[in-house]
């Protein structure tokens, strides 16, 4: 019985993951990532938390022009940037086909800003090979949690600062303060 109980938990455990993972990037889905975030926000009620939201600029031209199956070469290696990154700092999900969130313990603005220029600066130096030594951009928005507000209010805060970012000219990151 130990045996079989092992065995259900470790399958249980598996199934779970699957379906919090994506499977191209190997961060935490939009899914994993509302469910680990409202635990995290319920345990870090007193730290100052922020959140970075980003994407690829012009991925669907990349996919336009190389194809999906060389396009799906750059979510990963975005996710690689960004674990290698935040080394526990926080946590990151890949919530869409370009796009990603971190979100910060013990971040204000100036650290979460720190962060989210290192991402760029990573990105924009690194050569993909997959797409003839082209180089990718990203745009970033910053929020930093006001109070105890919830946190689809600050994804919504860091989502807008992203688009600023992109109609500013892309390539660059924009914050709830001014920074930059």
């Amino acid at each position: 019985m130990t045996l079989l109980a092992t065995a259900i938990s470790d399958v249980l455990e598996d199934l779970k993951r699957r379906r919090d993972i994506d499977p191209l990037a190997g961060l935490l889905n939009h899914r994993g990532f509302d469910a680990k975030a409202a635990d995290i926000l319920t345990d870090w009620k007193s730290a100052s938390i922020s959140a970075v939201v980003f994407d690829i600029d012009h991925f669907k031209n990349i996919n336009d022009t190389f194809g999906h199956h060389v396009g799906d070469k750059v979510p990963p290696e975005m996710a690689h940037i960004v674990s290698c990154t935040l080394r526990g700092s926080g946590i990151a999900g890949r919530t869409g086909g370009e796009e990603f969130v971190v979100l910060l313990r013990n971040s204000n603005r100036y650290s979460a800003f720190e962060l989210a220029e290192r991402l760029r600066a990573t990105l924009e130096s690194k050569t993909f090979h997959c797409l003839s030594g082209r180089q990718v951009t990203a745009s970033f928005g910053i929020a930093v949690r006001r109070g105890e507000e919830p946190l689809s209010m600050l994804l919504a805060r860091a989502d807008e600062l992203l688009y600023t970012a992109k109609s500013q000219g892309q390539n660059r990151t924009c914050g709830d303060h001014p920074l930059n």
